[in-house]
C-alpha cells in the first residue's frame, strides 16, 4: 500500500509516479490493440480457430458412429485422433445419445439429463438436488422432494419437468437416500426402504403401504425392468410382481434355491440343490423344474445377449452352459472376467505372471481360444475389463497400459488406436437416439 502522508510530503514524487504509471497503461494499450497489425492478427487467430472449430463438428457429424469417450476425450476409433479434449466437461455422463435430426446430443447423469452441441458446448440441463428416475424414452421423471415423492412430464425441447405433481402427502421420505433405497420400481409403483420400513407407493394413487420384501441377493433376483422377484419361501419358489401386488407360488419340496440369474427380460435361472436349474418364464407365468445340470454347481451368472447361454462356477472354475442343449463347455484355465461380444464369442484379459497366458484373449464357442495381444485388457475394480463393444463398425475397443486398442468383433485385424501417458478407467459409446428432442 502507498503512504499518502509520504507522498503529500513530496510532492514531486507523486508527479513523478504518476507520470509513469499512465505512460506505461498508454503504451500497453497501444501496443496491444493500437497497431492495425495487432488487430489484425487478433482477427486471423480468431477466425482461424473458429474454422478449425466447424472442421472438426462436421466430423464429429460426419463419423458420430465410429467415436467414443475415453474418459473425458472424444476419440476416433479409425484415427486415433482426439477430436476434442474435456468434451463433455461438466461431468461424465452414464449415457450418451445423439440425434440425428437435430444434430444435438444428450447426456444423462444421475440427477438429470443434459443437451449438448456437437462441439460439446452444454446448451441446456434439466437437474434435481437428488437422483431423479426416467421412464422409457424420457416421457417422465420421479424423484424425491420435501420428503415426498414427486412425478413431472419431461419437455425434451425446453429440457425442464413439467407439470409436476405431489406424488405422496406424507412427508416421511429420505431425499438423500432415496436412489438407493429404492428396492423395485416401474412406471407405476415403486416398493423403497425408508428408516425402518419398506414401502409400496403407487404413483398414480399416491397410495402407501407398508410390505415385506426378502432383499438379500435381490439384484439378481429382480428382473432387468424392476417389476418382478422371483426367491423361495419355505417349501415353495415364490414370483412377486410390485405393479399388482400378486403372488405366484409354486412347490419345491425340501430343495433349496442356491442362487439365481434373470437369463433375459422374461426368464430367470435358479439353480436347485446345485445339480438342476428351474426356468421361469413370465410370459406362460410357469415354473419348468426339469433343467438337470452335467455337473454340480455353486453359482450361475452372465447370460448371454439373448439369453441362449450362461456361466456356471465351481470348484474346478468356470463352465460355459448351453441351456437349449444343457451341456457344458469348460472354459479354459485362468479366466475369471469376460465380455459377450455375441452369443457365440467372448474376450477376456489374463493378468498372470506367465507370459504364455498373460495378455488379452478371444474364443468363439467350442472352438480354442486365440490371443489378440501380450498385454491383457485393464480391469477397474467395479466395473469389470475396460470394454467398448461398437456393434456398428464391428469394433471392439479396449484398454491396455499403453493405451488404447481395437480389434475386429472376428477377433481379426487387431492394431493399437493411441497411446495414452494414462491409461483411461472408462470407455463409453455414442447411442442413436429414437425421439425429436
Amino acid at each position: 500500500m502507498f503512504n499518502w502522508r509520504y507522498i503529500k510530503a513530496f510532492p514531486k514524487v507523486a508527479l513523478v509516479l504518476g507520470v509513469i504509471g499512465i505512460s506505461t497503461a498508454i503504451f500497453s494499450w497501444w501496443w496491444l490493440f493500437g497497431t492495425p497489425e495487432k488487430r489484425e492478427q487478433a482477427v486471423v487467430q480468431e477466425t482461424k480457430a473458429k474454422e478449425v472449430l466447424a472442421e472438426k463438428v462436421a466430423i464429429v457429424e460426419e463419423r458420430i458412429d465410429r467415436l467414443f469417450l475415453a474418459d473425458d476425450d472424444l476419440f476416433d476409433v479409425d484415427t486415433g485422433e482426439v477430436l476434442f479434449k474435456d468434451w463433455i466437461s461438466e461431468d461424465r455422463p452414464k449415457d450418451l445419445f445423439y440425434d440425428k435430426e437435430s444434430k444435438k446430443l444428450l447426456a444423462t447423469f444421475p440427477r438429470g439429463i443434459a443437451r449438448y452441441g456437437m462441439d460439446g458446448t452444454q446448451e441446456a440441463a434439466l437437474s434435481t438436488r437428488y437422483t431423479v428416475g426416467f421412464t422409457d424414452g424420457f416421457k417422465q421423471a420421479m424423484y424425491p422432494k420435501a420428503k415426498d415423492v414427486w412425478m413431472a412430464d419431461v419437455d425434451l425441447q425446453a429440457l425442464k419437468l413439467v407439470n409436476e405433481r405431489q406424488v405422496t402427502t406424507m412427508g416421511i421420505f429420505l431425499e438423500q437416500y432415496f436412489a438407493e433405497n429404492l428396492i423395485m420400481a416401474t412406471d407405476k409403483v415403486i416398493a423403497v426402504r425408508n428408516l425402518n420400513q419398506q414401502l409400496r407407493v403407487n404413483l398414480e394413487t399416491g397410495e402407501v403401504k407398508p410390505t415385506r420384501i426378502p432383499t438379500d441377493g435381490i439384484q439378481k433376483r429382480r428382473s432387468p425392468d424392476g417389476r418382478v422377484l422371483l426367491g423361495q419361501q419355505g417349501n415353495e419358489v415364490y414370483h412377486y410382481d410390485v405393479q399388482t401386488d400378486e403372488v405366484l407360488k409354486f412347490p419345491i419340496g425340501k430343495s433349496q434355491v442356491r442362487d439365481a440369474q434373470w437369463i433375459d427380460g422374461n426368464r430367470c435361472a435358479l439353480l436347485v440343490d446345485g445339480k438342476s436349474l428351474a426356468i421361469f418364464d413370465r410370459t406362460t407365468g410357469k415354473l419348468k423344474t426339469d433343467k438337470a445340470l452335467p455337473l454340480p454347481c455353486k453359482a450361475v451368472m452372465a447370460p448371454s445377449p439373448t439369453g441362449q447361454r450362461m456361466f456356471c462356477a465351481s470348484s474346478a472354475g468356470l463352465r460355459l452352459l448351453d441351456l437349449k442343449t444343457m451341456e457344458f463347455e469348460e472354459m479354459p484355465a485362468g479366466v475369471d472376467m469376460f465380455v459377450w461380444l455375441d452369443d457365440e464369442t467372448l474376450m477376456y484379459p489374463r493378468n498372470v505372471p506367465d507370459s504364455g497366458l498373460r495378455g488379452t484373449w478371444f474364443k468363439k464357442v467350442g472352438k480354442p481360444e486365440q490371443r489378440i495381444t501380450t498385454e491383457p485388457c485393464l480391469v477397474e475394480r467395479n466395473a469389470g475389463p475396460v470394454f467398448l463393444v461398437m456393434k456398428s463398425v464391428g469394433q471392439v475397443v479396449f484398454v491396455t497400459r499403453h493405451g488404447l486398442n481395437r480389434v475386429k468383433l472376428d477377433g481379426s485385424d487387431f492394431a493399437e488406436v493411441t497411446k495414452t501417458t494414462r491409461p483411461p478407467t472408462r470407455l463409453l459409446g455414442i447411442k442413436e437416439w429414437g425421439l425429436k428432442l
